[in-house]
């Protein structure tokens, strides 16, 4: 195990004996974790005390989604926020490599939402949505629409335990998001019967980053495959089966994971906050 792993092993066997010390505690998604007071907002509050019903005095932990954690305790609730007293603060603990950067055009429907929060519950760095010429969707991309991406990342990272909330960017047209740089291995999905499977293309385990690029339903244009080529995005294939967007971006996602092992230092699974009345 090179140096990078050790350190990462290092930090991930620390943050799993928290929590497992503190399985107890529900978790809150909190953007600065500043002693000696945290405010939780509207949608964190509403959780904390409506679907939860906590009470004052009840333990908690807090995430920031950059890789820092606390402990803390309620203080007081409102009907709006929840003031949390803050205990102790942990971390950074360093985000597992490589990381997955998530590009793809958009599903049909609520299958976008699906795909996000499987996606940020594999771990996903980034997630970028796609304007390809055979786009199906035109994706939302105001600020009132990558809030609400974020708030359902917010919830698969609470739920999974994890500490890093994916980068979600505003929609981009796939030839403006092949201009830009991207360092490590870069992989084209395609499904085409000559094209090699991942396994294979997947690169050097000390890769740094991984980008993806999952096509609309329609497939890839033969221009578009040539321009990501161009920006050596070398093409590979998860089998035989022809999948929707969501499906081929979770199962990439999950397949990249585990050819890198990038769950060695995980932390456990523990006890989570799922409630019937969020959603089944």
């Amino acid at each position: 195990m090179n140096w990078w792993g050790q350190l990462t092993g290092a930090a991930g066997a620390l943050y799993a004996c928290i929590v497992h010390e503190q399985t107890v505690r529900h978790r809150f998604f909190a953007s600065a974790l500043s002693p000696p007071a945290v405010v939780l907002g509207e949608a964190e509050a509403h959780h904390a005390l409506h679907v939860l019903r906590l009470r004052a005095g009840e333990p908690i932990e807090l995430f920031d989604g950059q890789g820092r954690w606390a402990i803390g305790r309620i203080a007081a609730g409102g009907r709006r926020e929840v003031n949390v007293q803050v205990e102790s603060v942990h971390g950074p603990v360093l985000r597992p490599r490589p990381r997955i950067h998530l590009a793809f055009a958009l599903p049909k429907g609520k299958r976008l939402d699906w795909l996000l929060e499987k996606a940020a519950e594999l771990g996903a760095a980034s997630l970028h949505m796609l304007i390809c010429s055979r786009s199906v969707v035109t994706p939302a991309g105001g600020p009132a629409a990558l809030a609400r991406y974020q708030a359902i990342c917010v919830s698969a990272i609470r739920q999974s335990r994890q500490l890093y909330l994916p980068q979600i960017d505003p929609p981009a047209e796939l030839v403006k998001f092949l201009a830009a740089p991207h360092a490590g291995v870069r992989i084209l999905a395609d499904c085409g019967p000559q094209t090699p499977p991942l396994r294979l293309m997947a690169g050097p385990p000390a890769a740094e980053d991984v980008t993806v690029l999952i096509g609309p339903e329609g497939g890839w244009s033969p221009e578009e495959i040539a321009q990501a080529r161009q920006r050596e995005f070398q093409p590979a294939r998860l089998g035989s089966s022809t999948l929707r967007v969501e499906t081929a971006a979770i199962a990439i996602t999950a397949a990249i994971g585990a050819l890198y092992d990038v769950f060695q230092s995980a932390p456990p699974c523990a006890a989570t906050d799922h409630h019937p009345s969020e959603g089944g």
